[in-house]
């Protein structure tokens, strides 16, 4: 099979009408397209694999994505599409080919330098304008644990007044750790070190059309500090989808009670995407009953989950409590498990793992807490979330 093309702005009309059996078509300007296939477009509310390219005509499988075969008037729009069926297969392209995992794209650099992070103070870290794709944030501070824990990482995506993406550093992985150590999956990394700071690396690409700005936001209004970032983005590519999150800091931590639940993500009809990570930080519980709670996922309007974990450390590829104790791993780290104190930091590549996990009607994502039946626990957690831009 070809591997998977995508290009900036590439749209023109058809040439011509065509039925709803034609496997050709021809567009007037082809200039913006793929020079071969295959990719994917969309005319009117059909999406179409392009298997072949010839000047100005696409040879084309219809009716693709569970959209119909239909005819079309000459003068329909033909947009290249990105969806998340193409970005699964340019990932199993990528694995495939020996170098497919050589950028096609220019790769550039918005660094930060031993910025001064004041208390209760934002700097930003990269103000991109035009349309194009962060490929990586990294981003470290110096001052104390605290403030490496505490940072928060806030993502605009064309000119949004509130951020789609924010997350502090302890939500991937640096609260209480007390051997500094790198905590790895496929798409995070993060550290810290007792008395001096944090580091996070975040690898999910961001997509965007105008603009986007990522900003570090000292959370705390007594500790000052130094920060330094590196943004690494391409001008090169983009996409019509949109990273997204649903968080609570552990500065601002929520309480789940004895015998409760808490929804850490719940979206309603008419949403359509895919969940491509999951982060949990819990503590001040009185035993670790906590982890005996399910993490439920209600998808397309199910009145019964069809995704429902075994228990907490199960869901973050573990077992008996974080038996194995601190660990990293491809695709799920546990950067801290505490027993005797009754905490625990867990997060789950799910991109990496199952290659996410998609809804196409909304989804609910709950944990369930009514085997927590003797404590209380306060959390901080993050998912991240792809979905087409609206």
């Amino acid at each position: 099979m070809a591997i998977e093309q995508i290009a900036n702005k590439a749209a023109s009309t058809l040439n011509g009408s065509i039925t709803s059996t034609a496997t050709t078509l021809d567009v007037n300007d082809a200039a913006n397209f793929p020079a071969s296939g295959n990719f994917r477009i969309i005319v009117d509310d059909e999406v179409m694999l392009v298997t072949a390219v010839s000047a100005d005509t696409f040879t084309v499988t219809r009716g693709i994505e569970s959209t119909t075969a239909a005819a079309h008037s000459g003068g329909a729009a033909v947009t290249l599409l990105v969806t998340a069926a193409s970005l699964a297969q340019l990932l199993s392209d990528s694995t495939a080919h020996p170098l497919g995992g050589l950028a096609p794209y220019r790769t550039r650099l918005a660094r930060t330098e031993a910025a001064a992070l004041a208390t209760s103070a934002t700097i930003t870290l990269a103000s991109l304008t035009g349309s194009g794709t962060v490929l990586a944030i990294w981003a470290t501070t110096a001052a104390s644990d605290q403030l490496g824990r505490d940072t928060v990482v806030k993502i605009y995506v064309d000119g949004e007044a509130s951020p789609s993406v924010q997350f502090d550093f302890g939500v991937l992985g640096a609260h209480w750790v007390t051997t500094p150590h790198r905590y790895t999956t496929m798409h995070t990394s993060s550290e810290e070190k007792i008395d001096l700071g944090g580091t996070i690396v975040l690898r999910y690409p961001i997509p965007y059309s105008t603009s986007c700005r990522v900003d570090l936001v000292n959370a705390s209004a007594t500790i000052s500090g130094t920060a330094w970032g590196q943004v690494l983005y391409t001008q090169d590519l983009t996409s019509d989808l949109r990273l997204k999150s649903s968080n609570n800091t552990y500065k601002n931590a929520v309480t789940v009670a004895s015998g409760g639940n808490r929804d850490f993500l719940n979206l309603a009809a008419g949403h359509a995407g895919v969940i491509v990570w999951h982060s949990l930080v819990c503590a001040n519980a009185t035993s670790n009953l906590f982890m005996e709670s399910d993490i439920n996922l209600k998808i397309d309007g199910e009145s019964v989950a069809s995704i429902s974990a075994t228990g907490t450390e199960d869901w973050f590829l573990s077992g008996n409590y974080f038996v194995g104790g601190a660990v990293s791993a491809p695709y799920a780290y546990c950067s801290l498990i505490d027993t005797t104190n009754h905490r625990m930091n867990a997060g789950l590549d799910l991109l990496a793992y199952c290659g996410g996990i998609r809804y196409t009607n909304g989804v609910v994502m709950n944990w369930d807490c009514s085997e927590m039946t003797d404590t209380s626990v306060d959390i901080a957690y993050l998912v991240l979330y792809y979905e087409e831009a609206s």
